[in-house]
């Protein structure tokens, strides 16, 4: 798999689900490839600055979290690509952003020193 021609990759990870594996880049998006046939299922756009991590949500695979050098993370529906939520609040980059066990909430960690919990439902 050659996720991102011009930058390089900075994560790769296997969904849970076993269906996905999710890459992220310098080139400031985030792909999603089908393990079955290692065919392009969908690419991620929006941040305005390098990719640090993107994981999947722990249970269905459903919702992609992605960590950026903008100082944002942002939540994205797998199966349709839109971004459904901005997670702003650090004032530096966002090195590293997880799920919790039960997929509820979102930890991100920053080089502002912080690490910030945020609910996925409300932000």
């Amino acid at each position: 798999i050659v996720a991102h021609d011009d930058a390089y990759m900075r994560s790769a990870q296997f969904s849970p689900c076993g269906r996905w594996i999710a890459t992220s880049s310098a080139d400031m998006t985030a792909t999603v490839w089908r393990i079955e046939d290692r065919c392009l299922e969908r690419v991620f756009t929006g941040h305005t600055g390098w990719l640090n991590t993107a994981v999947f949500s722990p249970e269905a695979s459903e919702l992609l979290l992605t960590a950026s050098a903008d100082s944002t993370a942002r939540l994205w529906r797998v199966n349709t690509g839109e971004c459904i939520s901005v997670f702003a609040g650090h004032t530096y980059y966002v090195r590293a952003a997880i799920f919790s066990p039960d997929g509820a909430h979102v930890l991100t960690s920053s080089s502002d020193w912080t690490a910030k919990m945020w609910s996925v439902e409300s932000g």
